[in-house]
């Protein structure tokens, strides 16, 4: 059954009192780790391959994507954390039901999120575009790894 057909408040949320431990800072400085490590990675491809490898931009746009979704939905899928996460004690889980993710629902958020990027600032100049009808569906929550216990005693 699903956490909103049950009335139970979203797993992971900020008032989740199944998952006590404060996280908020901790988010904030995994997620600027994150964006730090795709980032660095495509900016080392455009200062070291500046000259050795044609487009260089190019290269370093996929580069930025291939580690983003190595580290977004590979790593996450297998150890239930991005690499930044890691470092903060974080892990994520699904809002619905406070399982882990499927490699699946990685990498629709994934493309989400890459879609999301997009979307954005075409929103900011006046563009519309689709979107998903629950965006709350898009953004997994991120909770302390040690909060993580069999949730029975709440359902």
């Amino acid at each position: 059954m699903d956490v909103r057909e049950a009335g139970l408040a979203r797993f992971g949320g900020k008032d989740d009192r199944r998952y006590p431990s404060p996280r908020t800072l901790r988010r904030v400085c995994a997620f600027a780790f994150d964006w730090l490590l795709h980032f660095g990675t495509a900016a080392a491809v455009v200062i070291f391959g500046k000259g050795v490898i044609p487009l260089a931009g190019a290269v370093a746009l996929g580069a930025w994507l291939t580690t983003s979704f190595v580290n977004r939905v590979i790593l996450q899928g297998v150890f239930h954390t991005t690499v930044g996460k890691a470092l903060f004690g974080l892990c994520v889980i699904q809002p619905g039901d406070g399982l882990f993710p499927s490699y699946g629902r990685l990498t629709k958020v994934w493309f989400m999120t890459l879609y999301f990027s997009v979307m954005l600032p075409l929103a900011l100049f006046g563009g519309d575009g689709p979107g998903p009808d629950n965006l709350s569906d898009y953004f997994l929550p991120a909770v302390r790894r040690r909060d993580l216990r069999v949730q029975t005693e709440f359902l």
